[in-house]
């Protein structure tokens, strides 16, 4: 059973029956899927996540949304598949402490998750970037942030930057539970950013949608 996540309500949007929102709390739309709206930052993704693992104990989770892109080879609507996770705030902000990056091994090495980066290609309609970093901070980050994270020799990876990857990350690897992270990228390096973005959420809503039902088959 696969437990899906994001931090905001539209991204999983495409994943529910016409006419149903998505709404607060645990929801159960197959034997084999529920989802679940985090909510935003790193506080409230970390408990969410934690008291759904604890109610479902799903055998894999799978965490999507949209994010900012840290490298500036990345565009628009480029999909990313970070193999680690790691708190920005901790880099921008010395004085909190140095975290380590979480890595996502357990995640690479799951029976379907070792085969996502396919399966995210053909329903992305291209290549996503994997193999990099993401990191989380509880901001809206800057182009010169993003710029520091991407540039930093100690972080070298970080192709993206989201508010709730580290949390999700950090929580499923101290509970031993694969977890994937697929994000696409809604402000680029230069914080560019699509116009019309409710038709741009509705589009990749369903991109997301697309890469969970392909997880499905291969867990099945």
């Amino acid at each position: 059973m696969i437990l899906v996540t994001a931090a905001m309500a539209g991204e999983l949007q495409g994943l529910m029956p016409p006419g149903v929102e998505v709404g607060e709390g645990l929801i159960s739309l197959a034997e084999d899927l529920f989802v679940c709206c985090l909510g935003t930052g790193k506080v409230h993704s970390a408990l969410s996540i934690q008291e759904c693992l604890h109610a479902c104990a799903p055998e894999a989770v799978l965490h999507l949304g949209i994010c900012g892109g840290a490298d500036p080879a990345l565009s628009v609507g480029d999909m990313v598949i970070p193999h680690w996770a790691s708190d920005a705030d901790s880099f921008l902000n010395p004085s909190l402490g140095s975290r380590e990056p979480v890595p996502m091994r357990s995640a690479l090495s799951h029976p379907w998750g070792a085969r996502l980066a396919r399966v995210v290609s053909d329903a992305a309609g291209g290549r996503p970037r994997d193999g990099c970093g993401i990191a989380s901070g509880d901001r809206f980050f800057t182009p010169h942030d993003k710029a520091r994270l991407f540039g930093s020799s100690a972080w070298n990876g970080i192709a993206a930057v989201d508010m709730e990857s580290f949390s999700v990350a950090y929580v499923c690897e101290r509970r031993h539970v694969p977890l994937v992270i697929v994000k696409i990228v809604s402000d680029d390096s230069e914080d560019r950013r699509p116009k019309g973005f409710s038709r741009f959420m509705r589009t990749q809503a369903q991109r997301l949608a697309a890469v969970v039902h392909a997880c499905r088959r291969l867990a099945r």
